[in-house]
Formats: structure tokens, C-alpha cells, sequence
């Protein structure tokens, strides 16, 4: 199953979350620290399917597109830049506005 275009629009506002409030994001696996704020976002969004060692590729070692996933394959993407923006001490808002539900949910 492909993803579907609202998840496609799910991960391209991550990424304009991570690029509006991250200035340097670290890496942890390969060991990296990126200035975001030098790169505009295609370059990102490219530049984070290299580095997530676990991203789908080709057999020439290419990254394959956001439209080429699966479901399963975009949320481990995500997860992984999450924990990326997580390291850099970044909550993307989908986050904080996950977490807030959660706490009013359960009046905590």
C-alpha cells in the first residue's frame, strides 16, 4: 500500500516545522550537526533520506521518494526525524499538541 496524499502533506509540514524552529540539527547516527537554516527545505528533505541510514533506497543506494513508501516505511522516516529534532532539543508541534491532548484528556 502507498501512502496517501494527506500522509505525503503530513511529512512535508514536519519538515517545515523542523525548518522554522531547528538552527542546527544534530545527528546522531552518522554523527552530524547541519545548520538548517543555511539549507532551504527540498534540500532538507532530501539531504534527512540520505542521512536516515534506514530509509528505503534503490539499488544504486538512491533514496527513494516520499511517494514510493509505504505506510510503515513513512512512519519509521518520521519517528526517525522526530527523535532527530528530539537530540536537538526540538518539539515539532504535532508533538506538543499530541502530548496536550493526551494531558486533557486525563485531566493530568
Amino acid at each position: 500500500m502507498k501512502i496517501s496524499s494527506n500522509f505525503n502533506r503530513f511529512i512535508f509540514a514536519v519538515l517545515k516545522d523542523l525548518h522554522s524552529n531547528c538552527k542546527v540539527l544534530k545527528i546522531d547516527e552518522p554523527k552530524a550537526e547541519l545548520p538548517i537554516q543555511a539549507i532551504d527545505r527540498e534540500s532538507l528533505r532530501n539531504l534527512l533520506k540520505y542521512l536516515d541510514m534506514s530509509y528505503p533506497r534503490d539499488e544504486r543506494g538512491i533514496p527513494l521518494s516520499y511517494r514510493d513508501l509505504n505506510s510503515k516505511q513513512m512512519t519509521e522516516h518520521v519517528n526517525w526525524i522526530e527523535r532527530q529534532a528530539g537530540f536537538s532539543g526540538v518539539e515539532l508541534s504535532h508533538i506538543t499538541r499530541e502530548w496536550a491532548r493526551i494531558m486533557a484528556q486525563y485531566k493530568l
